[in-house]
């Protein structure tokens, strides 16, 4: 268990993700907050730290409802810490993607270029530069995780797994099966997540990768996924093609700088 001396707060814990750091967060209702423009007055947020998960993820979600998706992604995001900032938060953690960079022979430091290849990542893009922007000269701290690809049970319908759940059962072939992408379970993400929120309280304005730095092809995950599920990978159809982003791979030595000197 991590420990902090103020407050942990976190959105979007129902979510695949925030259900694995939900029990050492107290959850902050970011959809209350979009309705009433109020934040819970019952929780303490005086020098405490809040990981911003929640949101409309997915490129199929934002593109279902664009004005709705920059409102709850962007708009509120900005809205949301201002009045963190007002309550005294001391750190804002804004959960970003690996979708704010494009395909890369090499893999990505947090320095890259960002070419967004989607609507959910140029979302992210501005998000992040509208905060660094409206915070420069504040004392909360916005600190940037990007998270890569993420392989597990309970992902949604648009993942890895939605697609190994169609091939599996309705004989669907996954696409772009040697696209490479760096992949971590959700409990492992989770917690990398929470960690990175916390390591290095006294650093501010940081940008850090989520990442394990391994590369792996779509049709190797699946592989690994269905068999975790125990269920036979004979089943699963492949394209044994690569889309215009081939190779997604994160770069984990900043992470693995913080996690080093970390002292929980």
């Amino acid at each position: 268990m991590l420990h902090s001396k103020h407050a942990l707060l976190a959105t979007g814990v129902t979510g695949v993700i925030g259900q694995r750091i939900s029990k050492e967060c107290s959850s902050v209702s970011y959809r209350n907050f979009l309705s009433s423009g109020k934040l819970d007055g019952s929780l303490e947020y005086l020098n405490g730290t809040l990981i911003h998960l929640a949101g409309v993820v997915g490129e199929s979600l934002i593109n279902a409802d664009p004005q709705s998706a920059l409102r709850v992604n962007l708009e509120g995001v900005l809205d949301f810490a201002h009045a963190l900032e007002a309550r005294g938060l001391r750190r804002f953690v804004f959960v970003s993607s690996s979708h704010v960079y494009g395909s890369s022979e090499l893999a990505i430091s947090e320095d890259h270029a960002l070419r967004p290849f989607n609507n959910y990542g140029r979302l992210k893009v501005r998000g992040e530069r509208a905060l660094r922007l409206a915070f420069l000269k504040s004392s909360m701290d916005i600190r940037i995780v990007r998270p890569f690809s993420i392989l597990g049970h309970g992902m949604p319908e648009f993942s890895l797994h939605g697609a190994v759940i169609r091939s599996q059962n309705r004989g669907e072939i996954i696409q772009n099966s040697l696209d490479q992408r760096d992949f971590l379970t959700p409990e492992v993400m989770g917690q990398r997540i929470l960690q990175l929120s916390l390591v290095k309280p006294d650093l501010n304005s940081i940008t850090v990768n989520a990442c394990s730095g391994i590369s792996r092809t779509v049709e190797e995950a699946a592989i690994r996924l269905i068999e975790s599920y125990g269920l036979e990978e004979g089943r699963l159809s492949f394209d044994f093609k690569t889309s215009t982003n081939a190779k997604i791979i994160g770069n984990p030595r900043f992470q693995n700088h913080l996690l080093a000197h970390a002292s929980f």
